[in-house]
């Protein structure tokens, strides 16, 4: 067991869930050997990050801000792009952190660069530029954006976060299908300024409405999925800004990114891959996310977690659909002829899944932890086995929706992970939620019904 750890701190060697296997074939519990290989990880690896700044007194002031990490991070400081592509060239770098605005090659070029070069690297953004009236923000290929000034802690919590999430889903065939699938797609700039905004002093509603409007091509797509049956609001919501105030500022992040990701695609070139149905599916999961774990007593915050868990926990399909559609095209009729599950169906073809795609891009992005282990782990909630989470809402939502909802009859219905929620002492409650489901089902019925 202690040999297989070993090997797979220093690969090449056997992939996270060969030691899981091991470790529970050998009756050990999973929970432990996960801990036990993290923490030998961060006192063994020293990992490699690269700050990049044309102004020397900004890398000096980082230097000295982030000295206490030294023992930990392998940090390397470069005053241009050029001077930063030559020292990833002689060694590859695990985080990438730069300027935009530098002379010569600006960071959009260089950041660019390296999603096409070393596309495995996190690449994050500490300006202290911004705003919408800086066009170029509009294409960075950042997955996160700091802006200056940042304190220590923030940037070591950005960077510390990043590190943690690439090792979640740090196995070599993931590594492989993100190399085939090219540079993941980054944080769009309007959730950036939408979240920017709600880090202010006085956050309003109104210029939350106002930034979301700005691009009119998000705000139609927010507008008419806001207007369908799924949400049943009484009133048309014919504005950005009446839309927050009824969704909520978290649940209007959530519905911005998957706007994004799903903008990427033209799915409609994949024969059995239904755009309506994948929407629902994951707009219910979402919802009822939400409620089994405000039922479970969650606070506000955390029942945010389960809407924008359950929502983006495909949002590995969307990328694998969009960008594999032959290989997915493969997958989802041999789902079908066989009638398999299809996580198991893509870990057979394409070597990954879609939970595990899904929670690297969601982990790039620096989306809030019980979010990305919701959507690594929700076909698999026993692995990072812990309390109620919101993992534990996703897993049961997913299940329920397919269950009580039927968006797909294509697919086989997965079951409950009964041993989960029995060592949660969790598996009395499970009559509570499909009532939950089955109240919610009708309702979504009796709104398709009244469309016309």
């Amino acid at each position: 067991m202690l040999t297989a750890i070993f090997c797979l701190m220093f690969r090449p060697g056997p992939s996270i869930e060969w030691v899981l296997l091991l470790a529970q074939n050998r009756g050990l519990k999973v929970g432990p050997v996960m801990r036990a290989l993290h923490v030998a990880r961060e006192f063994v690896m020293t990992r490699k990050i690269l700050f990049v700044d044309d102004d020397q007194y900004v890398l000096n002031g980082l230097e000295r801000m982030l000295w206490s990490m030294r023992g930990q991070w392998d940090m390397r400081f470069a005053r241009s792009g050029q001077e930063a592509l030559n020292l990833v060239e002689e060694g590859p770098v695990e985080v990438i952190v730069s300027d935009i605005h530098m002379p010569g090659m600006d960071g959009d070029r260089l950041l660019t660069l390296m999603a096409e070069k070393h596309p495995r690297t996190v690449r994050i953004i500490l300006s202290g530029r911004s705003g919408p009236e800086t066009a170029v923000q509009t294409a960075l290929p950042a997955h996160q954006y700091l802006s200056k000034p940042c304190s220590p802690e923030r940037l070591k919590s950005a960077i510390d976060r990043a590190l943690k999430i690439r090792d979640l889903v740090e196995d070599d065939s993931v590594q492989a299908m993100v190399a085939r699938i090219g540079s993941l797609p980054a944080l769009p700039e309007l959730y950036r300024q939408v979240t920017g905004e709600l880090s202010a002093t006085h956050p309003s509603l109104k210029r939350i409405g106002k930034i979301i409007s700005q691009d009119q091509g998000m705000c139609t797509k927010l507008l008419n999925l806001v207007n369908s049956p799924f949400f049943g609001f009484s009133r048309h919501v014919s504005s950005p800004e009446h839309a927050v105030t009824l969704l909520g500022v978290n649940i209007l992040r959530a519905l911005l990114l998957s706007l994004h990701v799903f903008s990427l695609h033209d799915l409609s070139r994949i024969p059995g891959f239904s755009v309506n149905n994948f929407w629902e599916h994951s707009l219910t999961t979402g919802k009822l996310a939400e409620k089994v774990g405000r039922m479970e007593g969650l606070s506000a915050q955390e029942a945010d977690d389960c809407y924008m868990g359950g929502l983006l926990h495909d949002v590995g399909k969307l990328l694998l659909a969009g960008q594999l559609p032959v290989q997915y095209r493969t997958v989802l009729e041999k789902v079908r002829r066989d009638n398999l599950s299809l996580h198991g169906v893509e870990l057979e073809i394409l070597g990954t899944t879609h939970a595990e795609i899904g929670a690297h891009l969601t982990g790039l992005w620096g989306l809030a932890d019980p979010v990305v282990e919701a959507v690594a782990f929700h076909h698999a909630p026993s692995v990072p086995f812990k309390g109620f989470r919101a993992l534990t809402a996703v897993h049961v939502a997913n299940i329920l929706e397919r269950k009580y909802f039927i968006v797909n009859p294509g697919y086989t219905t997965p079951d409950f992970d009964i041993q989960y929620l029995e060592d949660l002492s969790l598996a009395h409650r499970l009559p509570a939620w499909k009532n939950l489901a089955l109240k919610q089902g009708r309702a979504a019925i009796a709104r398709k019904a009244a469309q016309p």
